[in-house]
C-alpha cells in the first residue's frame, strides 16, 4: 500500500471535531436553558467508565474466549453483544440516577446525566480510536506502510510475544489499517455514529428517568425495558457488520441515525411533559445547587 489519501485525513478530522465539540455545543445549549450542575455531568462520566469500560469489558474477557461458542458463532455473538450492551448501559443509567443522583424531581438532570454519559463514550470510544488512526496515517505517510508494520512487529517481539501471536496480530493490524485506504469513508461514518450514540444516550436516560421520577408507579418501570430494547436494537446493525453478516456500512449508519432521531423525539416529548409537571427543569431546592 502507498500513501494514505488526503480524503482519509479530512474524514478523520471531521469525525474528531464532531466527537469533541458536539458535547460542548450541547452543554452550551443546556446552559442557556437551565442551571448546569457539574456534579451530575461528572456522575454520568463516572457511571459510563465503571459499568461499560470496567464491568462490561471484564465480563467480555471471561465469556468471549477464543474457543468459546459465542465468539465463533456470528449469530450467537450478535445476540450476546446486543443483550450485554443493553443490559449494562441501562443498568448504568438506572443505578446512576437512582443511587448516585437521587434527584427524582429535576428532569433537567436526566439531560445532564445523559450528556456526561454520552460525552464519556464519545471520548473513550470515539476520540481515542480516531486519534490513534490519525496518528497512524501520519506515520505511514512518513515511513511507508511496510516499514510501519515492521516497526509494530518489532515492538511485539521486544515484548516477548510468540511468533504465532505476532503473525496473528499483524493480520489484524493490516485489516484495521485497510480502512485508511479503500474503505476510508468509514473514518467519516465513525464520527456520525458517535453523534447518533450521544443523542441516543441522552434520550434513553430521559426514558429511564420516567421510571424514577417523583410520582412514578411500578408500571412506569416498563420504560427501563423499553430503553434496554432500544439500545439492543441500536447495537444490532453494527454487531452484524462486525461479524460480516451485513456489509453495507452506509446503510448501517443511516439506520443508526434514524433510530437515534426517533429516540430523541420520543424523549423530548417526555421531557417537556415532565417540565410542565414539575414546573421547571431544575428543582430550586435541589441538593445539587450548592
Amino acid at each position: 500500500m502507498g500513501a494514505v489519501p488526503v480524503s482519509t485525513f479530512v474524514y478523520l478530522g471531521i469525525s474528531l471535531t464532531l466527537c469533541l465539540f458536539l458535547p460542548i455545543a450541547f452543554l452550551i445549549f443546556l446552559g442557556r436553558r437551565m442551571p448546569v450542575r457539574s456534579k451530575i455531568i461528572l456522575t454520568g462520566v463516572i457511571t459510563f467508565v465503571v459499568f461499560v469500560i470496567l464491568l462490561e469489558r471484564f465480563v467480555h474477557t471471561i465469556v468471549l474466549t477464543p474457543n468459546s461458542s459465542i465468539m465463533n458463532n456470528p449469530v450467537y455473538y450478535v445476540i450476546y453483544g446486543c443483550v450485554m450492551a443493553g443490559l449494562f448501559e441501562c443498568a448504568a443509567k438506572f443505578i446512576g440516577l437512582k443511587v448516585m443522583v437521587k434527584e427524582p424531581t429535576s428532569p433537567g438532570f436526566a439531560l445532564q446525566f445523559g450528556l456526561g454519559y454520552g460525552a464519556a463514550e464519545a471520548l473513550l470510544v470515539g476520540v481515542m480510536p480516531l486519534a490513534s488512526n490519525l496518528a497512524s496515517a501520519f506515520h505511514i505517510n512518513k515511513v511507508g506502510f511496510e516499514t510501519y508494520l515492521n516497526e509494530i512487529a518489532a515492538q511485539l517481539a521486544e515484548q516477548g510475544e510468540a511468533e504465532g501471536a505476532i503473525k496473528k496480530a499483524m493480520e489484524t493490524y493490516k485489516a484495521n489499517l485497510s480502512m485508511l485506504y479503500d474503505g476510508n469513508l468509514t473514518c467519516l461514518l465513525g464520527g456520525i455514529e458517535r453523534v447518533a450514540a450521544i443523542v441516543l444516550q441522552i434520550a434513553l436516560t430521559v426514558l429511564i428517568f420516567q421510571a424514577l421520577r417523583q410520582g412514578s408507579k411500578t408500571r412506569d418501570y416498563v420504560f427501563v425495558g423499553i430503553a434496554f430494547i432500544a439500545h439492543a436494537f441500536f447495537d444490532f446493525p453494527a454487531a452484524m457488520y462486525q461479524k460480516q453478516l451485513f456489509s453495507n456500512i452506509v446503510m448501517i449508519e443511516v439506520v443508526l441515525v434514524i433510530e437515534a432521531v426517533i429516540a430523541g423525539i420520543i424523549a423530548y416529548i417526555f421531557y417537556k411533559k415532565n417540565v410542565e409537571e414539575f414546573g421547571k427543569p431544575i428543582n430550586a431546592q435541589s441538593i445539587y445547587n450548592e
